[in-house]
Order: C-alpha cells, then structure tokens, then sequence
C-alpha cells in the first residue's frame, strides 16, 4: 500500500468498515476486523475460512471501493472542497460545506 498512496484513504476507510464495534474499548487496541465477518468474507471470497487474502485481491478490492464512491464523510468534505475563512486573528478556520451543514465560528 506504500506505493499507492491513491489508495490510503480508502485503505483507512475499508478498515474502519471492517473493525468491530467498540474495537477501542478492547485490548489490543487496534481496529481489527470482527472475527466472524472477516470469516464470512473469506468464506465468500476463497470458499474456506483458514486462508489469507491474496494482494492482487486486496488492491482489486480497494480500487473497486475508490471507484464506487464509498468515502467517509471526511474524505467526501476533501473531495468536494474545503472553504476556509480567516478570523480576526489571521488565522485560518476551515468551513466545510455538504455533509456538516453550515459551520458557525464564534467570534
């Protein structure tokens, strides 16, 4: 995945998707995938439980999803463009528009 940065925020998000619910109230304190999805979908994918999943189909997989659209809203937010404002102080604060609605900055 180094090699395909196109693909990091989906990577991000596909793990997101994947993890279990909760996965930071558990040790270790990673998002791993819940035990019996991951299972499903090698079941589905490679007709067993017991394998790993190959590379070429893991990247297939995240190129698909890229593809499809199926983006966190904070990837969304970037896609469609991030309006910034500058306060009294000359700092910048960034308004998103879309799926956040209208950003109200104090002030």
């Amino acid at each position: 995945m180094l090699i395909r940065p196109h693909l990091w925020v989906t990577t991000l998000a596909a793990i997101g998707r994947l993890a279990g619910a909760g996965w930071w109230y558990r040790w270790p304190y990673l998002p791993l995938p819940d035990g019996r999805l991951w299972a499903f979908r090698m079941e589905t994918a490679y007709g067993r439980t017991d394998v790993d999943p190959e590379v070429d189909d893991v990247i297939a997989y995240l190129e698909w999803c890229r593809n499809s659209g199926s983006r966190p809203p904070w990837a969304r937010m970037r896609r469609d463009g991030l309006r910034t404002r500058t306060d009294g102080d000359g700092g910048a604060r960034a308004a998103a528009s879309g799926w956040m609605g209208r950003a109200k900055f104090p002030g």
